[in-house]
C-alpha cells in the first residue's frame, strides 16, 4: 500500500471511530467468528515525540507576524505594494451609486483589488491626503453591469499606511490578541504541545491496538461477517461527498484514489473494526468489564450537547445507534480500549509519522472472502 493510501487508511480509519459511536456494529456479539487472544496486557509500542522544537514554535510566530499588519507610525508616503487604509465615496454624474462607498477599507498597492487607475492614483500621496480619482468601469463589468464603461470620480482619504507587525512586545500588543511577545510564545507553546500530545496519544492508541489484534487468531471471516460495517462506512463517505464536495468524484480525486480503490480501502477497514471488535469483546469478558447504568446515563448526557444541537431526541439518538443493547455494547468496547490502553508502554518515542504508520498499516489483516463467491 503506497503512501497516499496509508494516509488516507489512517485518516479513514480514525474518522471511522469517530463517526460510528462507541464502536458500534449491527451484529454485536453475535458472529460465529471465533478469536482466541493473544497477548493484551502490558502491550509495548512507539510513540511520537511529544515535545515542540524552537524551530516551530518561531515558525508559527513568523507566520502570525507575517499575516498581521498595524499602523505605520513613520510611513507618511503611499508607494506600490504598501497597505492602506482609507475612507471613499465614489458618483456618477454626481450621484452617489451602491457599493461606492465605504471606510476603514484596507487596501494593498498593486492588488488590483479596485478598477484600473484607483489604485495608481493613490501612489505618491500622502496620510490625510483627501484625493479624487477619475476612473473608468471596464466594459463589460461582471461586479455590477449597469456600472460598465461609466466615469466615475472617487474622494479618498488616506487614513494610514501600514506595516507588517516584528516580534517586540509594541508590535505584539498594537496587533490586539496579545499583551506581549512572551504572552503569544505562550499560547503558541501550548497549542503546539497539545496537538503533538494529542496527535502521540491517538497513534499510540492505533499502534497498541494494531498489536493486540495481530496477537489474536481468528476464524474466516466472511464479506457477510462484515457488510454491515462496510455499507455504514461507505454511506458515511459517500453523503459527505456529496454534501461537502458535490459527488464522490471530486471525493475520490482528492484522494487520488479510484473508485475500486476506495472499496478496497473500507474493506480494509471494516475488517479492522470487525477483527478489533471481536477482540474487545472478548478481553471484556475475560477481565469482566461491564457498564453500569450510571456509566450509561453518564454517557448519554456528555453526549446530549451535540445530538440536542440538531434537534434529536435522546430516544432517537439511542435507536440511531442501534438501540440500548447496541449502544452499551459499544461504551463496553470503548471503556475496555482504555483498560488496554492504560496497561501498555510506550518503547520509544519517534520522530516522524512515517515510523508509527509502519505498525498501523500492519494492522490490516487477510482480506474477508466473499460469501456469495464460496457459495459456488
Amino acid at each position: 500500500m503506497d503512501k497516499v493510501k496509508v494516509g488516507v487508511l489512517s485518516a479513514v480509519a480514525v474518522a471511522s471511530i469517530a463517526c460510528v459511536v462507541a464502536g458500534y456494529d449491527k451484529k454485536g456479539e453475535g458472529s460465529k467468528t471465533y478469536v482466541n487472544l493473544g497477548k493484551y496486557k502490558g502491550i509495548e509500542a512507539e510513540a511520537l515525540k511529544k515535545d515542540v522544537s524552537e524551530e516551530e514554535i518561531n515558525s508559527v510566530i513568523d507566520q502570525y507576524l507575517q499575516s498581521s499588519t498595524i499602523k505605520d507610525e513613520t510611513n507618511t508616503t503611499v508607494d506600490d505594494g504598501e497597505t492602506i487604509n482609507i475612507n471613499y465615496s465614489g458618483k456618477i454624474d454626481d450621484v452617489a451609486f451602491e457599493g461606492g462607498t465605504a471606510e476603514d477599507q484596507m487596501l494593498t498597492i498593486g492588488s488590483h483589488m479596485f478598477i484600473e487607475g484607483f489604485e495608481e492614483g493613490l501612489i505618491g500621496k500622502n496620510v490625510g491626503d483627501t484625493v479624487q480619482i477619475q476612473v473608468t468601469f471596464p466594459d463589460p463589468y461582471v461586479n455590477n453591469p449597469d456600472l460598465a464603461g461609466k466615469p466615475a470620480v472617487f474622494d479618498v482619504t488616506i487614513n494610514y499606511i501600514t506595516r507588517a507587525a516584528q516580534a517586540t512586545d509594541e508590535d505584539i500588543k498594537a496587533i490586539g490578541t496579545y499583551e506581549s511577545l512572551e504572552a503569544l510564545r505562550n499560547n503558541v507553546v501550548n497549542i503546539l504541545t497539545q496537538n503533538k500530545e494529542t496527535e502521540s496519544d491517538n497513534k499510540f492508541q492505533l499502534l497498541v491496538m494494531a498489536k493486540v489484534v495481530n496477537a489474536c487468531e481468528f476464524g474466516d471471516i466472511t464479506y457477510s461477517d462484515i457488510e454491515d460495517l462496510y455499507n455504514d462506512e461507505y454511506t458515511y463517505y459517500d453523503n459527505y461527498a456529496t454534501y461537502n464536495l458535490g459527488g464522490m468524484d471530486v471525493f475520490l480525486e482528492n484522494i487520488q484514489m479510484t473508485k475500486e480503490e476506495f472499496e478496497q480501502l473500507i474493506l480494509e477497514v471494516s475488517i479492522r473494526k470487525y477483527k478489533e471488535d471481536l477482540v474487545l469483546d472478548k478481553i471484556a469478558k475475560a477481565e469482566k468489564i461491564t457498564i453500569s447504568n450510571k456509566e450509561y446515563k453518564e454517557a448519554l448526557e456528555e453526549a446530549k450537547p451535540t445530538y440536542a444541537n440538531y434537534g434529536i431526541t435522546e430516544e432517537d439518538f439511542i435507536k440511531s445507534n442501534g438501540g440500548e443493547k447496541a449502544y452499551k455494547l459499544g461504551l463496553r468496547r470503548e471503556k475496555t480500549k482504555k483498560y488496554v490502553i492504560e496497561k501498555a508502554k510506550v518503547s520509544e518515542y519517534v520522530d516522524t509519522i512515517e515510523d508509527v504508520q509502519v505498525g498501523i498499516d500492519e494492522y490490516i489483516g487477510d482480506g474477508a472472502t466473499n460469501s456469495e463467491e464460496e457459495e459456488d
